[in-house]
């Protein structure tokens, strides 16, 4: 009994960066002949959106699509004889999205095994594999921990207005890992004439979909940035993780800082990126109520990924920066020995008559 060729890749977790080598082996074990003319192995790519208008219900674009011949039937009786027979495959990937699977779009790659059988359907065999990056696009500053703030005042009351509330959201960085904690800090001058009573901090995911491919990438996720229409587009937005509240009241007239620990979600893998097709970002989400009324929140854009090449060589500079070396640190000790010597010469000798 003849069996399905098996994709191994040299990778146990499948997981590529863009330029990297794709390898692996197509292993075919069978018991009997197989009749068959060729194996061929192909490597493609594709973006897609889906049902975003009607009128475009569906676009999809290739990111690439290659094909590497395993084997060939040389003596023309397209037969593969019994045994195991191992192919060898390796392809570079280009420059591509990561992989990502939404509501309403994908990114997918897979490695596809065909079995060119005469006279027959063609036996095919895939698997998938997973493309991930490293945001060497954004500034350096997004890793450094320093107090990134965002401003917003709210309006307190239902019906009626009773007072303004000024909020000042502090967030240590911009990009994360999953797992990771985030300490965000509220500075809340409360001057409405109600109490707040409870506060909370939550992860998002957010994605923005085109109906159809565009040559510059979505960089914001407000509808108004888009150059296509409100029908060609689609904004997602969906909770990661458990919400955090902290039910600490803040009197009214009063001011306070409010402190909430909030977790990555382990699930928020994908790192945060934009092509022509979507964009993938996180948001932090921050809100307050006040007594006797609704939910108000601010929404603050940030980044999973891992660190770059670039933002180590930075953090290796600047702690290089700050380091002494031994070589340095003798040679001030002997600078200080030569002035101390200088001093000591110098000391009980009167100074040089004045000349006028």
């Amino acid at each position: 009994m003849s069996s399905k060729p098996l994709i191994l890749f040299d990778k146990p977790n499948k997981t590529y960066l863009s330029g990297e080598t794709l390898s692996g082996r197509v292993v075919i074990q069978n018991t009997e002949p197989i009749s068959a003319r060729s194996i061929i192995i192909n490597f493609f790519g594709i973006t897609e959106t889906w049902t975003i208008n009607w009128c475009e219900p569906h676009c999809a674009r290739s990111l690439f699509n290659r094909s590497q011949i395993a084997w060939i039937s040389q003596d023309g009786k397209n037969i593969l004889p019994p045994g195991k027979h191992e192919f060898r495959f390796a392809t570079v990937l280009p420059e591509c999205p990561p992989s990502f699977r939404g509501g309403y779009g994908h990114n997918r790659y897979e490695v596809e095994v065909v079995t060119d059988t005469p006279w027959w359907i063609s036996g095919r065999v895939w698997d998938e594999f997973i493309i991930t990056r490293k945001l060497d696009d954004l500034p350096v500053s997004y890793w450094e921990d320093k107090r990134w703030v965002w401003r917003r005042h709210f309006q307190s009351g239902v019906i009626f207005n009773e007072g303004p509330i000024r909020v000042a959201v502090y967030l240590p960085n911009l990009v994360y890992l999953p797992g990771e904690t985030i300490n965000v800090e509220m500075d809340i001058d409360n001057q409405s004439s109600t109490e707040i009573v409870r506060t909370y901090a939550s992860f998002c995911h957010q994605v923005h979909y085109h109906s159809r491919h565009q040559r510059t990438p979505c960089t914001s996720f407000e509808s108004s940035q888009c150059p296509l229409s409100l029908s060609c587009q689609r904004y997602v937005s969906k909770g990661m993780g458990k919400i955090v509240y902290n039910d600490q009241v803040l009197a009214a007239h009063n001011q306070g800082t409010v402190t909430i620990q909030l977790p990555v979600p382990m699930e928020a893998k994908t790192p945060s990126f934009a092509s022509g097709l979507m964009t993938l970002g996180y948001c932090v989400s921050v809100g307050l109520r006040t007594k006797n009324s609704f939910w108000q929140c601010i929404y603050m854009s940030v980044y999973i990924g891992e660190r770059t090449v670039k933002v180590v060589k930075e953090e290796e500079k600047k702690r290089k920066g700050k380091e002494i070396t031994k070589e340095e640190e003798q040679k001030i000790r002997d600078i200080v020995q030569e002035a101390l010597k200088e001093q000591k010469k110098t000391d009980g000798v009167a100074p040089p008559a004045y000349i006028p």
